[in-house]
């Protein structure tokens, strides 16, 4: 199954590689750590962090992406939002 896998493969796997790596690419973060960053070299397109840049989702720091979290519905975290409905709708049973 390598043929589905996106990576940038050896010379002798040149013709295996479905996606072409782009100039400067770098190997990823290893798990989990992936999850927090990746490399700008990798997926050079800035556009998306001055689209999200107030819903704390995608920010450019350096040579590479980070993902601080929240995002645009829960800008402080899941806990705090379902602590604020539970002010709200007893969540046991719903009344």
């Amino acid at each position: 199954m390598i043929y589905r896998e996106r990576h940038c493969p050896k010379k002798n796997e040149i013709l295996k590689c479905r996606v072409p790596a782009p100039n400067g690419y770098k190997n990823p973060f290893p798990w989990p750590i992936s999850r927090d960053m990746a490399w700008y070299a990798n997926v050079p397109y800035r556009h998306l962090t001055v689209e999200k840049a107030v819903q704390n989702w995608i920010r450019f720091d350096g040579d590479r992406f980070r993902f601080p979290g929240g995002g645009t519905m829960f800008p402080n975290g899941a806990d705090k939002y379902i602590d604020d409905i539970a002010k709200l709708i007893n969540l046991q049973d719903g009344s």
